[in-house]
């Protein structure tokens, strides 16, 4: 019999690895697939929130929408993330927005699986707590990050988070970026123009290639 792909796809995140076959395959049983093409919203802040998304393919925006049509990326998500957990756990409001960034097929699974899958096993419950640990420290590090690295520094430690899968190749455009390290796109493209003419990336049009991601750590390394 053939393994379940899904299984590997979710065994890279922290939520699910290491997990036992049984309990993944429980979960898998009363999950959906979920197609987005690109830009597609999945939902938006405000809205109930029943669910809880893996991405098995491609990549998702996280997102806030403010008056006047202005967005702030908050993350980009790829293959393996998991996100929706908050308002799936509580049974409140989305608390940020998310659409599909390029085509992408997603794992939906309901918040009535979920919370009898925890009621039945210890080990997943503790890996929903790492989980909500996680995205605080990410949080808290965010708010580091923008008060006391320069932009290089976090324009570098973003590129290299976004890569960190192997893919060398990103889809997204200055003001994702931006928005991603709290600064304007002017300040960021510059710094890209930058690292362009010292051949540390590629761009064409809204996709950015890291040719020589050591340059990059070299920057962040330099700003400790």
């Amino acid at each position: 019999m053939t393994a379940d792909p899904r299984l590997a796809i979710l065994g890279r995140h922290a939520l699910f690895a290491g997990l036992a076959p049984r309990v993944l395959e429980e979960l898998l049983a009363q999950a959906v697939a979920r197609d987005l093409a690109q830009g597609e919203v999945l939902f938006r802040a405000g809205q109930p929130g029943g669910q809880l998304y893996a991405v098995l393919e491609g990549r998702v925006r996280i997102f806030l929408e403010g008056a006047g049509g202005a967005e702030i990326t908050l993350n980009l998500l790829g293959a393996g993330e998991v996100f929706g957990e908050i308002a799936m756990l509580d049974g409140g409001e989305r608390t940020a927005s998310a659409a599909a960034l390029e085509p992408s097929r997603l794992l939906q699974l309901r918040r009535e699986s979920v919370l009898a899958a925890l009621r039945r096993h210890a080990e997943l419950a503790e890996r929903i707590i790492l989980l909500l640990c996680r995205r605080l420290r990410w949080t808290s590090e965010q708010v580091e990050d923008s008060a006391f690295l320069p932009l290089a520094a976090r324009l570098a430690k973003r590129l290299l988070a976004l890569t960190d899968d192997g893919a060398s190749r990103l889809r997204l455009s200055q003001r994702d970026l931006a928005a991603l390290v709290g600064a304007s796109r002017e300040a960021v493209n510059k710094l890209l123009v930058q690292w362009r003419v010292d051949g540390v990336i590629r761009q064409r049009r809204q996709e950015l290639t890291v040719v020589d991601a050591e340059a990059l750590r070299k920057v962040l390394e330099e700003s400790a």
